[in-house]
């Protein structure tokens, strides 16, 4: 995996330099001793405790992987990162029952970026206990407790497979309704939540059509990592709107229904929904990237108190269609042909 080093300043490591460590991720630690062997290393619990010492300066540097970036880093503008030639090489152990891992791993690409797996062991394990005959026959002598044993311990394994299939179940279908690129739900979760809000219409319900602008271009001149991260980037701006204080509390659902298109459905009236969408339009302005410099979308909405009569799905092709409108409009105004971007 490619790796990054996180710090608070743009200046290279030197030999002075604090390297944190988390002790829940050993791997951390063997890269740091492999690479920079003369720096002192300072021992942390956690990953959230190597980012607080990074953001306090009880260390002055720390090395992580794009998976780890993008879960500790999200949002956060105070602390750089540099990509680092030097890669981190993992081995990936999986039991071949647990569909949700390798559901996951069949998606490391989306979710890794351009890091390549170059080995993985797949280690098939299957544990299970079953009496054996002469467990019976040293114990007969006390056949009535062994029965009753077995029967308490039949009826545990019972419980506990069914809680754990019930479990893996539910894992399946989380991931099934995830996009890993984002971790916003997909275009599956998507309809089903059409389906509910047409079943039961709320009172107030704002849908919101979001597109973004040139993302061919930036794929096909920077590559499909700026292309990804324009991606993310929306989905950023869209969390960072539904947790601003002002809007907390509010009902919200954000969806990637396509490979540039976004849907966001608001419980809320007109009024509150213009300023939540000032306040995204201002973060979008304000995004910047490690391969792309702006953010630009194509967004159009409508709302049940603009037109009380209309369906959801009425609702929907009206978003759309402004969407599409004000993505025109934004070609004509940038003198670009939409046809090569």
């Amino acid at each position: 995996m490619q790796m990054y080093r996180i710090s608070r300043t743009d200046e290279p490591i030197t030999d002075d330099d604090i390297i944190a460590v988390a002790d829940d991720l050993p791997s951390q630690t063997k890269y740091a001793e492999e690479y920079f062997p003369n720096n002192q290393l300072r021992h942390y619990q956690t990953e959230n405790d190597v980012i607080k010492a990074l953001h306090n300066g009880s260390a002055d540097a720390a090395f992580m992987n794009p998976y780890l970036v993008s879960i500790y880093l999200q949002g956060d503008n105070k602390l750089k990162k540099e990509l680092l030639e030097q890669t981190e090489n993992l081995t990936i152990a999986v039991n071949p029952d647990d569909h949700p891992l390798f559901m996951a791993m069949s998606r490391m690409n989306t979710l890794w970026g351009e890091s390549s797996l170059h080995e993985s062991l797949l280690r098939h394990t299957d544990e299970s206990f079953i009496p054996s005959f002469w467990y019976f026959v040293q114990s007969h002598y006390k056949k009535f407790l062994l029965i009753t044993a077995l029967s308490v311990m039949l009826l545990t394994f019972i419980i506990a497979f069914a809680v754990f299939r019930t479990r893996q179940k539910r894992q399946a279908d989380h991931i099934a309704r995830l996009d890993f690129l984002t971790v916003l739900p997909n275009r599956r979760a998507y309809d089903e939540r059409i389906a509910k809000l047409e079943k039961e219409p709320p009172r107030h319900c704002v849908i919101s059509m979001i597109d973004i602008n040139g993302l061919k271009t930036e794929n096909d001149t920077k590559g499909h990592k700026a292309g990804d991260e324009l991606i993310r980037g929306v989905a950023e701006c869209l969390e960072k709107t539904i947790k601003d204080p002002r809007y907390v509390g509010h009902a919200y659902y954000a969806y990637r229904i396509g490979g540039d298109e976004f849907t966001a459905i608001w419980l809320i009236d007109d009024e509150l929904y213009l300023q939540m969408q000032e306040t995204f339009r201002e973060y979008v302005a304000s995004w910047k990237g490690a391969y792309c410099d702006f953010l630009s979308i194509s967004l159009g909405w409508a709302s049940r108190d603009e037109f009380p009569m209309d369906s959801i799905d009425d609702l929907l092709r009206t978003a759309d269609k402004r969407m599409y409108e004000d993505k025109a409009a934004y070609y004509r105004r940038s003198g670009i042909d939409r046809r090569k971007h």
